[in-house]
């Protein structure tokens, strides 16, 4: 598996704080069967600001550090960016990008999406970058309004689900709105968000969990393929299901959601 968004790099974000809870985090994703990592941390402005140069600084002690253990894993280099009005100078200059890629991870207030958030993510697309926004199932706006998904879908938004929030990490309206995203086919990545604080990673018990309720090719579609066709700067399909395979809740044709999208626009 791959694991997309993680903050397991040391000392420089909220997750990890210092190199042996790093190396410790990294023996648990090796241990759930996670062969590559990208490390993301926070870019906030005002309290993490972390360029790609200074995870290249970094880096080489981690993997000595992490080879010194008898651990096999390969990292990538990546940022988890607060969303802001003007953050699109920042991604160029400071090079937030996931890998060598033009995929980039966003995420945004947990309590209600700013006024700029719709414009923040279209400046991005239309200046040829491909966000992904990390850990839908967690914001308020979504939690009450599953459809908002579908229609950040179709403004050229891609998803990532937190493993922990399909087993429940995170509470019941959190639980069940990660579950309605995949059910719909609304996610694209499947991702541990580790911060180091424990022992023991999600990914593998959400992949059983995955396949137990629907099938091993969305587990892997969610670990495997996508993620690599992310590194590889590759497209990836915003829609996956046939509508047949769709349990829509108000039965609305697909030509109908075009239209109602067109017209939010």
């Amino acid at each position: 598996m791959i694991d997309i968004h993680t903050h397991i790099a040391p000392g420089i974000d909220d997750g990890s704080p210092d190199l042996e809870v790093s190396v410790a985090a990294v023996k648990a994703a090796a241990d759930a069967g996670i062969t590559e990592i990208v490390l993301t941390p926070h870019y906030m402005r005002g309290s993490y600001v972390n360029p790609r140069s200074k995870l290249e600084a970094l880096l080489p002690e981690l993997k000595k550090a992490v080879n010194d253990a008898g651990i096999e894993m390969q990292f990538h280099l990546g940022s988890e960016i607060m969303l802001e009005s003007d953050i699109l100078k920042e991604i160029k200059e400071d090079r937030l990008l996931m890998g060598d890629t033009k995929y980039v991870l966003v995420e945004s207030s947990m309590n209600g999406f700013p006024q700029f958030f719709i414009q923040a993510l279209y400046d991005l697309v239309r200046n040829g970058y491909k966000p992904i926004l990390a850990h839908p199932e967690r914001y308020m706006n979504i939690q009450n309004n599953i459809p908002m998904a579908e229609d950040l879908l179709y403004r050229n938004v891609y998803m990532q689900i937190n493993a922990g929030s399909l087993l429940g990490g995170y509470g019941n309206n959190v639980e069940r709105t990660a579950w309605a995203l995949i059910e719909q086919g609304y996610a694209h990545f499947l991702a541990s968000d580790h911060h180091g604080r424990s022992e023991t990673n999600s990914m593998q018990q959400a992949v059983e969990l995955i396949t137990e309720r629907y099938d091993e090719y969305t587990a892997e579609l969610l670990t495997r393929i996508n993620p690599r066709k992310m590194l590889n700067n590759e497209e990836i399909d915003y829609f996956y299901l046939s509508t047949a395979e769709i349990n829509e809740d108000d039965n609305r044709s697909s030509f109908k959601k075009m239209l109602d999208f067109l017209w939010k626009r």
